[in-house]
């Protein structure tokens, strides 16, 4: 005979429903949403919103809570879809128990999103029903059709990325852009959809080249068109940034050029523009008026290239001012065991450094400590003023000399003539004769930068040497210690000379040779016993 266990069966309790259990109403709240500003498709936005209200206030157990929307937001992600971030947090806490939406693709268009989202509302009992394809979230098959419809919605998206890429990049290739005209100073739009100079503007742009020109640096412009109220590209404050003046020195717009396609988009899900290395680009010559000419802007361009490969960064009075004999590098300050009695401040000549090495640079020029420099600078700016009256008197007649300004003027004037006159040749020689005509271009505007560079030199030299010309009125006696505003108005450059010399050179063009104490290493160590 067969043992048989005594087992008993325990029928499932029926599921009593929310509504039939307690017999109270759903909370019902629905989402709406359009991709873009268009007419057509903010009709299809007010459409939505009218149509959920009134579905759901005339639904017999429900409590109509909200129509969260998104007006002109892309559904590839939720970061700027503030109507969608905040039903998802009302839902979390309890405020809504049923979403209604659309479709798949009106809830998101990406995938992760999508789901993410679903099963955070399905942990605390919310469902989402989406009308178009029949999908209740808290169904057991729910997730696995909507896995499969937000692929497909996200896919589609893609879709149409692809596409507009497509158009925009046959817009280029064709050589049609579009312009943000109220971010962009100095050109308005003209007929044809083509940059017109805008008169109103058009004196800012060029006093910035202008003043650029003439030595001036970005941060002071910036600093110069806020004090004067000047309107900035955005045109909602007149605090200039030097960000601001860069980009309008950098444009190749202000010359009569258009590059297109600078920047680029290749995620279609995160949408973050970056730098176009990935997609052709296009330039167009003489596209439009220019408001500075062409010789003009591949100056500045060059000024701010070699301008980035020189700037030199520091706190210490004479950062940037001494130079090493041998190589011809700045010497740069270094400093040990600070915070404790060993602390010392060197400088040192770059070309000393592990990094200049693999550049076949690798100077033996000896190390200074801070005070015998200071000392000697000192010392040498105590004879600048025992002979003070004849310094003065011939630092005037210097400053009076515009010599060597005027020269390089007419020498600038020059190159303009012959780098028009370049232009002319270009325009009537076919491109693929024009090696030669290129050749000689590069060649003159190499010979005016260096020529706008001197010119520059020249102005600046003026501007120190008349402030050395007021320092050393106003100043009558000598310093009995290192004054630090007092060596920038008068020292220009300190050359090394040797292991225990340098060359103090004014403003003036006065040169004073002074011993420096040698350096020699503190010792760091414990005395033996």
């Amino acid at each position: 005979m067969t043992n048989q266990a005594n087992i008993i069966v325990i029928p499932a309790k029926k599921k009593v429903e929310k509504e039939e259990k307690k017999n109270i109403t759903r909370k019902v709240a629905a989402y709406a949403r359009v991709s873009t500003n268009q007419e057509e498709q903010h009709t299809s936005y007010v459409a939505q919103v009218r149509h959920y209200t009134k579905y759901i206030q005339e639904h017999e157990g429900w409590t109509f809570v909200k129509v969260y929307t998104d007006d002109g937001i892309s559904g590839t992600s939720t970061k700027h879809r503030e109507g969608f971030k905040e039903m998802i947090a009302d839902a979390l806490k309890g405020k809504i128990d049923l979403i209604i939406t659309k479709s798949v693709s009106r809830f998101a268009r990406n995938t992760i999103d999508t789901l993410t989202n679903v099963r955070k509302l399905k942990e605390q009992g919310v469902e989402v029903f989406f009308e178009e394809q029949n999908i209740h979230t808290l169904d057991s098959t729910g997730e696995t059709i909507l896995t499969i419809m937000s692929s497909l919605a996200q896919e589609e998206s893609r879709n149409i990325s692809e596409n507009v890429k497509w158009g925009i990049h046959k817009k280029f290739a064709n050589g049609e852009y579009s312009v943000c005209y109220s971010r962009f100073l100095g050109y308005k739009k003209g007929e044809n959809n083509k940059l017109e100079i805008d008169e109103n503007e058009v004196a800012i742009v060029r006093e910035i080249y202008d003043l650029f020109m003439k030595g001036m640096g970005t941060a002071k412009i910036a600093q110069q068109l806020t004090t004067e109220h000047r309107k900035t590209p955005s045109g909602l404050n007149s605090v200039w940034l030097k960000e601001s003046v860069r980009a309008i020195l950098t444009n190749e717009k202000y010359k009569g050029d258009a590059l297109l396609q600078k920047f680029c988009t290749p995620d279609y899900l995160t949408k973050k523009s970056m730098p176009n290395t990935i997609y052709p680009q296009y330039y167009i010559f003489d596209d439009h008026p220019a408001i500075v000419d062409s010789d003009t802007w591949d100056i500045v361009q060059l000024i701010l290239e070699r301008r980035d490969e020189l700037r030199i960064k520091g706190k210490h009075a004479l950062t940037g001012k001494i130079y090493c004999g041998k190589c011809g590098l700045v010497y740069t300050s270094c400093s040990s065991h600070p915070n404790t009695s060993y602390f010392e401040l060197t400088w040192r000549c770059t070309g000393r450094m592990a990094n200049r090495k693999p550049r076949g640079v690798h100077c033996d020029a000896k190390i200074f400590r801070d005070e015998p420099l200071k000392f000697a600078c000192i010392k040498a700016i105590k004879e600048l003023y025992a002979n003070r009256v004849s310094v003065l008197e011939a630092s005037k007649r210097r400053l009076e000399d515009n010599g060597a300004m005027i020269a390089l003027e007419q020498k600038g004037a020059q190159i303009r003539k012959e780098l028009a006159n370049n232009r002319v040749k270009r325009s009537k020689t076919p491109i693929d004769a024009q090696t030669e005509l290129k050749n000689e271009h590069t060649l003159l505007i190499e010979d005016l930068y260096n020529t706008t560079i001197s010119l520059k030199r020249q102005r600046n030299g003026k501007v120190k040497l008349q402030g050395f010309i007021e320092t050393l009125t106003a100043t009558t006696k000598a310093p009995k210690k290192f004054d630090r505003d007092l060596f920038k108005a008068l020292v220009n450059k300190i050359t090394v000379i040797d292991d225990t010399h340098i060359e103090i050179l004014f403003y003036n063009d006065d040169k004073k040779t002074e011993y420096v104490k040698p350096y020699v290493r503190k010792n760091t160590g414990s005395k033996k016993k």
